[in-house]
């Protein structure tokens, strides 16, 4: 016994409009979300979040590009930091949405240090904010 959609077998139109949509939904499907940076977050989670999106042996433009698709700006360093071959700086400055209680927002820079010991890979990940966290 043979299952078909009358409507299917006997208009070709259909039959490419259905194949079309399917094929649409698995393109979707396979898109991955680019990762947000929440410029609000602690020094310390969004490292946490950073290291989680960049894990130590990332190559270094591998690393560089999820930063960017975060929102961060990337660029190497003239002068490596102590003990490294190659350091790369990355960041992201954005104004807080101010609420009704504040009189006027305020900048939140942020700065990723991306560190490699062979240049290549990273082998360790800096980030700080500036205004530092509340309690800092």
């Amino acid at each position: 016994m043979q299952h078909t959609m009358p409507g299917l077998q006997r208009n070709p139109v259909l039959i490419a409009f259905a194949l079309a949509a399917m094929l649409q939904g698995c393109q979707a499907a396979s898109l991955t979300p680019r990762p947000s940076f929440d410029t609000q977050q602690t020094a310390a989670a969004a490292k946490r979040a950073l290291q989680r999106l960049n894990p130590a042996g990332t190559h270094l433009d591998d690393a560089a590009r999820n930063m960017e698709q975060a929102g961060f700006q990337c660029q190497p360093l003239a002068t490596a930091a102590a003990g490294y071959q190659l350091s790369m700086l990355c960041t992201v400055s954005t104004i807080n949405t101010p609420s009704i209680a504040s009189a006027s927002p305020t900048p939140v820079l942020w700065t990723v240090a991306l560190d490699s010991v062979d240049a290549h890979t990273l082998s360790n990940l800096h980030a700080s904010r500036s205004p530092k966290d509340l309690g800092e």
